[in-house]
């Protein structure tokens, strides 16, 4: 999990690639502890069903690695999201998860918010593409142009959420 808060601001490659490692990792520990958490909820059994159903129509289609490897590049937040459900058993433990998965976001964001303002990439010292209206196309850290709007929403719910349900002291 720290790996991929970690590389989330650099790139979604070895974001992506933690998360992986993490998801074998942990069906290892699973198997071996015979240790599997059983979700019982709608919402669980949903995702799940909706996760089986997309793999076994890729790996049944025309193109099975091609379509499995856009399966894996596309859905992996939603993938995420069922790994937390099914594995995650206290919240302390998801706090552990998500304050540096928020931590991360918020730096990736600010950076591309930075260089779409600013029209500098500050790591290589480039200047960035003028897209308009005094804005620049940002690349993060990467030199991609960052599409940061599904990533942020989703941030942005996810936080909305946790703070709904961990008031600070001074709201209680």
């Amino acid at each position: 999990i720290a790996a991929f808060a970690g590389s989330l601001p650099f790139s979604h490659v070895p974001a992506q690639l933690a998360l992986g490692v993490g998801f074998v990792g942990w069906i290892a520990w699973s198997v071996r502890s015979k240790h599997v958490h059983v979700v019982r909820d709608t919402f669980f059994v949903a995702a799940f069903v909706y996760w089986v159903w997309n793999i076994l129509a890729s790996a049944l289609s025309e193109r099975p690695v091609h379509s499995l490897l856009a399966l894996v590049d596309n859905e992996w937040p939603a993938f995420a999201g069922l790994l937390l459900l099914w594995s995650v058993r206290s919240e302390d433990e998801l706090r552990k998860i998500l304050l540096p998965f928020f931590g991360a976001s918020a730096v990736a964001m600010l950076v591309g918010l930075g260089q779409s303002v600013t029209g500098i990439e500050w790591v290589h010292g480039a200047f960035l593409q003028p897209v308009g209206g005094g804005m620049h196309r940002a690349v993060g850290f990467s030199g991609f142009s960052l599409t940061f709007a599904a990533s942020s929403m989703c941030v942005l719910f996810l936080s909305w959420a946790y703070a709904m349900e961990h008031p600070t002291r001074s709201n209680r």
